[in-house]
């Protein structure tokens, strides 16, 4: 994911709204409940269970083990609480503050994002200077494509 910035610092300070394997903020739609009531990332509780995911999991707090059937991988009041914690954009120029909730859907359009371009090898490209660049380096971009659409001609032959 994303470092991100806490409004409130008390809220970066809360232990209930971070990871304990990797200290990051647990993401509302990425949280995983064990029958302890621990609270982790998807992504970390991956790592811990053996073969399949979330077979058997020892929590790494309390060392109580949690079965599969005792797994909640959605609990609706942990969800509204760290849906509502306020962060800013983790895009260094967009200032923008909003709920953790929303943060990954403002990332997918978010101005401020830096993204490749698909047909050069410029990179990191602000989203918001993305159309520019495509009009400004056209020509270049559609030697480009020609080219991928002839090597695409010639692997189908």
């Amino acid at each position: 994911m994303f470092k991100l910035k806490f409004v409130n610092d008390s809220d970066s300070k809360n232990s209930d709204y971070i990871c304990a394997i990797c200290k990051e903020f647990l993401y509302p739609d990425d949280t995983i409940q064990l029958s302890c009531c621990h609270m982790y990332c998807k992504e970390c509780l991956k790592t811990l269970s053996d073969t399949t995911l979330y077979s058997s999991i020892e929590c790494p707090l309390c060392t109580e083990k949690s079965r599969a059937k005792d797994i909640k991988t959605y609990n609706r009041f942990a969800y509204n609480i760290l849906s509502s914690v306020e962060v800013y954009c983790p895009n260094s120029e967009c200032n923008i503050k909003i709920s953790s909730g929303r943060i990954k859907a403002h990332m997918k359009k978010c101005e401020y994002e830096k993204i490749n371009c698909n047909y050069c090898d410029n990179k990191e490209i602000l989203r918001k200077d993305y159309k520019k660049h495509l009009t400004d380096n056209m020509a270049d971009h559609f030697l480009q494509l020609i080219e991928e659409v002839e090597d695409l001609k010639k692997k189908n032959f």
